[in-house]
């Protein structure tokens, strides 16, 4: 499931934001994961995941060079 944003210390967590600014907002993930490099660029893409949250949702957030694209969530 897609999630729009991830609420951290008060703060809606949105695509488009740092991965500074959510280690900042919402402390280390639970896990971090480089899923590789890509185009020429070399673009790194990682997936942190946050959870447990509040009715067993963990959230799966995904980055590509430091920025983040998606937030995607999935209740256990």
């Amino acid at each position: 499931q897609t999630a729009t944003a991830l609420r951290c210390s008060n703060l809606f967590i949105e695509p488009g934001v740092s991965s500074s600014e959510v280690l900042l907002s919402c402390g280390e993930p639970v896990t971090k994961e480089v899923l590789g490099a890509y185009g020429k660029s070399g673009a790194i893409k990682e997936r942190w995941t946050y959870g447990p949250h509040e009715g067993g949702w963990y959230y799966f957030l995904y980055f590509k060079s430091g920025v983040l694209e998606k937030i995607d969530s999935k209740k256990k």
